[in-house]
């Protein structure tokens, strides 16, 4: 019996269909909110998630599902029968299953947090600090008499506390560029 090399290639692919079908893990969000496209659904329309339909693959074997997510590659759904939830390879999918399923728009990756920096978060704090120090000695010097000796020192502690304050800026902004932030 002489095996051909397209053959080999098709059943390891069913195969393929099969095993992915039977290892999935279960757990699903709201399976109840999958609305039903049947497979006459307008073209026109962006399909919504989670949508229940009945998926056919290259094979012709038909599952019912709903697709939760659609990633470069592979859609996640919910087999129906079992509630499991696994991923299958677009590609697996019949010709007009996957024209519908390359309608639904890319899920959006997760996000990184922001990456808090230890120097840029040190000189904020001292920056806020400073500013809460001018605003102190500003409130004071407002019962002064201005060009009194007691407020000329104000004014000079003042004028020394922004220059600090704009070196702390001016450092922040350094590290940032030399970051690459």
């Amino acid at each position: 019996m002489r095996t051909t090399r397209k053959s080999l290639v098709s059943a390891l692919l069913t195969t393929a269909f099969a095993v992915s079908l039977a290892m999935a893990p279960s757990a699903c969000k709201k399976p109840e909110d999958a609305v039903e496209v049947p497979e006459e659904a307008s073209f026109d329309s962006v399909p919504t998630l989670p949508a229940r339909r009945l998926l056919t693959d290259v094979e012709g074997r038909t599952l019912k599902a709903d697709i939760l997510k659609r990633n470069k590659g592979t859609i996640t759904i919910l087999r129906i029968s079992d509630s499991k939830v696994f991923d299958l390879p677009i590609n697996r999918l019949s010709e007009r299953d996957q024209e519908f399923v390359n309608r639904i728009p890319l899920s959006e990756p997760a996000r990184k947090p922001k990456e808090t920096h230890a120097y840029i978060t040190n000189r904020q704090a001292s920056i806020d600090k400073l500013a809460e120090q001018i605003r102190l000695l500003e409130l004071e010097s407002e019962g002064m008499e201005p060009e009194s000796m007691p407020w000329r020192n104000l004014r000079k502690q003042i004028d020394s506390l922004n220059k600090e304050m704009n070196k702390l800026n001016l450092d922040i902004e350094k590290y940032k560029l030399d970051k690459g932030l």
